[in-house]
């Protein structure tokens, strides 16, 4: 592990519920003039986000485009032969690794490299978050579409793609470090 750069102080916690919490983010005290302690704390969201490229290289400029912005998880990348059926080998044991880490709650979007747009045919959101709509209990709150959770995006676009597409981007009340430039 790696020290952190300035000191941290923990101020709030509290139990994590799979879509309805976010799962990686940092409080930023956002000066207040009207705040008695002259800051107002704010919690300010980085997805987690998995990567889907047909090589390294490009999963590096995935990762140098998201920056400090999200939480990059480890990468996936599919070969550039990969056809998208879902038929090959190397393309199960890719969306396999995918939806297991979706299914688990690691990953809050994925971002697909033009070039492995194929896979999208084979993948979708997984059961365990269509248990958690489940168990929502009729409130507002709504499973995110297919489309929402995978994103395919170039690098140079991934941050506005994942603010203007993803669920996590569109989440009401949630403060996304991308969107938030007084960092």
């Amino acid at each position: 592990g790696e020290e952190p750069s300035v000191p941290i102080r923990i101020t709030d916690c509290g139990a994590y519920s799979p879509l309805s919490t976010p799962g990686a983010g940092f409080w930023y005290e956002r000066p207040d003039s009207e705040s008695y302690t002259g800051v107002t704390p704010e919690f300010v969201i980085r997805p987690r986000v998995g990567i889907l490229a047909p090589n390294e290289q490009v999963c590096e400029k995935f990762r140098k485009a998201l920056g400090e912005h999200a939480s990059v998880l480890p990468t996936l990348v599919a070969s550039e032969d990969m056809e998208g059926g879902g038929e090959d080998d190397d393309e199960i044991v890719v969306v396999r690794s995918v939806l297991e880490q979706l299914e688990t709650f690691a990953l809050d979007v994925v971002v697909v490299a033009p070039a492995c747009a194929k896979l999208l045919a084979v993948m979708d959101v997984p059961s365990s978050w269509m248990d958690v709509e489940k168990k929502s209990n009729g409130s507002s709150w709504r499973l995110p579409e297919k489309e929402e959770v995978f994103i395919e995006a170039k690098p140079v676009e991934v941050l506005s793609a994942i603010l203007s597409k993803s669920w996590v981007g569109r989440r009401q009340g949630w403060l996304l470090s991308s969107s938030f430039r007084a960092l």
